[in-house]
């Protein structure tokens, strides 16, 4: 028995390791999504963009949690969250708005160490 919770705890510890090292990636990815709102050249484009922010900030609030980074976890659902409410009312950002996203990405982006 203690053979399996060895090998279990080592995969655990491996599937840590491996998403450690993708998380920089994904927050790349947030912070590109961020980008193409403000190079957007319409509503419709900024709406785009808020979804495409809006599904990287999901899986990251989903996963982030179950591997140690509980305050990334929250954070992106956060911006989840806004970014939700965004598309909803279909207006697109405002510059308000758009300092909110930045904020939030950017704690995101030292939430996760990378």
């Amino acid at each position: 028995m203690a053979v399996d919770k060895d090998t279990f705890a080592e995969k655990l510890r491996a599937l840590k390791e491996a998403y450690d090292a993708q998380l920089g990636g994904r927050i790349d990815a947030l912070e590109s999504a961020l980008g193409d709102i403000g190079a957007a050249g319409d509503r419709t484009g900024q709406i785009a963009a808020v979804r495409k922010l809006l599904e990287l900030a999901h899986k990251i609030a989903g996963s982030a949690g179950t591997f140690g980074h509980q305050k990334l976890s929250a954070t992106a659902s956060d911006l989840e969250g806004l970014c939700e409410s965004t598309v909803e009312d279909g207006e697109g950002p405002s510059p308000e708005l758009n300092q909110e996203l930045e904020d939030l990405v950017a704690a995101c982006r030292t939430y996760s160490g990378a």
